[in-house]
């Protein structure tokens, strides 16, 4: 991977109002420095500093957790290191940070598991951090995979355990509150067991990504005695596909979550009893033969831009960033995608004009099998500012618009131009910009089959040859 600008663009971002608006066309990345482990090292999260310092902290099963200076992005300078060892032998495997303290899950989740696990960590200064205390318990062995904090509480992913809540209301006096273990039966479409991965809080309720056991509702309410109120799968689920919910954040009442090769999902959680997808983005076309070698595997996700923007880390594709503005239809606007380059991105952050890709190294990983092969791990620190474009749409059938029907469309599609004015020029691009229909129209009005395409969410561009451009989002549905 070279330094240098990266743009991923496929067109302005329209909303289906027909009023000039300045929207993002891409977002532009630029690498400041890409900080790589010894052989085998990983890096699974981080967090770039929330009190405004210049500092980032990150997490890693070799390493443990790790503070850097990052004042100059092109040469983070390491000033602490906790290894496994200040951690009872309890690996680092992720991280919140929350006021001046920083929230270490523990334990190894991979392989050789260890015991459950969380630290409180002082980063009044961030150069000379001290460890509060530790909880650690021999009951649940599966390792852990996220923590997150709200209220005096640290909810606490548990891996095949479930979830644990700890009171950290005095961040020095760790104390278990209880644990909870969701339904593990459902909803039965793999045998192995299912895994709490990825956790958003909004109130009383947590939303758990579950692996295969896709998305959960939990009313914590009462801290010791959770109950699970609502489960979520994607209705439109290929059969015999692999289910991996990996990740989930939260803007409102739409949950955003991470579902693996199968890309993105966004979901009204309004009514936690009864949630309701609003939108799938699937750009790898996954089905029940293609978790392993997919051009990609969604692993985290998080908001920026007042919640304008997601960007999302994962295998292969390292990193994609949406227009999340019109939630029902997401648009690619940017990224690291590289299918094949042997780099996986597992976690990210991104704070101002900052994003963090946290990298993994599996390339001695036999068993269990890995859906992605990967051999450089460390993190990477870039720059990131949107390009905004202003549109001035006309109204249908004036001269130069274009009217597309029926949209969605299950396959066959009408396009009608305005005022007829020579050859038309008619690209299809895919979420990834890769141009999958190409032809030219003699006449007012084009039919193209999309039957043949994975549904998903395509954006069609006309031209005349006068330069004149008109772009437009075409769902297929299924």
């Amino acid at each position: 991977m070279k330094s240098g600008s990266i743009a991923m663009g496929i067109g302005p971002c329209l909303v289906p109002v027909l009023l000039s608006a300045q929207t993002v066309d891409s977002v532009l990345l630029e690498e400041q420095s890409f900080t790589h482990l010894p052989f085998v090292y990983s890096v699974y999260s981080s967090v770039i500093d929330r009190n405004g310092d210049h500092y980032l902290y990150t997490t890693g099963l070799e390493y443990g957790l790790l503070g850097y200076d990052i004042e100059d992005p092109t040469a983070p300078g390491e000033v602490f290191a906790f290894q496994p060892s200040s951690f009872n032998g309890l690996k680092p495997t992720n991280l919140f940070q929350q006021d001046q303290f920083l929230y270490v899950s523990l334990g190894a989740f991979h392989g050789a598991t260890q015991n459950a696990g969380m630290a409180t960590v002082d980063i009044s200064d961030p150069a000379n951090p001290a460890i509060l205390d530790q909880w650690d318990s021999a009951v649940f062995t599966t390792g852990t995979a996220i923590v997150r904090v709200q209220d005096g509480y640290a909810y606490l992913g548990m891996m095949e355990e479930g979830f644990a809540i700890l009171d950290v209301s005095d961040p020095a006096n760790i104390s278990f509150v209880s644990s909870f273990q969701p339904d593990t039966a459902w909803p039965g479409i793999v045998n192995y067991p299912p895994n709490a991965r990825g956790m958003a809080l909004k109130g009383d309720t947590l939303f758990l990504a579950y692996d295969c056991g896709a998305l959960r509702a939990i009313d914590v309410t009462d801290k010791s005695q959770p109950v699970e109120i609502g489960h979520y799968v994607n209705p439109q689920q290929p059969p015999a596909t692999a289910l991996a919910y990996n990740n989930v954040c939260l803007v409102g009442d739409l949950c955003f979550i991470a579902t693996d090769f199968c890309g993105f999902e966004v979901v009204d959680v309004s009514d936690p009893t009864n949630m309701q997808q609003v939108a799938w983005v699937n750009p790898w076309n996954c089905n029940g033969l293609s978790w392993f070698g997919s051009d990609g595997h969604t692993n985290e996700l998080i908001t920026a831009m007042h919640d304008s923007l997601l960007f999302i880390s994962g295998g292969d594709s390292e990193l994609l960033i949406y227009d999340i503005t019109v939630p029902a239809l997401p648009t690619l606007v940017g990224g690291i995608i590289q299918p094949n380059d042997s780099a996986v991105a597992w976690g990210l952050d991104v704070r101002d004009s900052l994003v963090v890709l946290n990298y993994i190294d599996n390339s001695l990983v036999i068993f269990p099998p890995q859906p992605y092969y990967a051999n450089d791990g460390g993190f990477r620190i870039l720059t990131w500012h949107v390009d905004l474009s202003t549109l001035t749409p006309v109204g249908p059938m004036d001269n130069g618009s274009v009217r597309v029907s029926p949209n969605p469309t299950t396959g066959p599609l009408r396009i009608e131009f305005g005022p007829f004015t020579g050859a038309r020029s008619i690209v299809l691009r895919d979420a990834l910009g890769r141009s999958v229909i190409r032809r030219y129209a003699y006449s007012q009005h084009a039919q193209l089959d999309l039957s043949a395409l994975a549904p998903g969410l395509y954006m069609l561009t006309v031209s005349d040859l006068n330069g004149n451009t008109s772009e437009q989002r075409v769902i297929r549905a299924h």
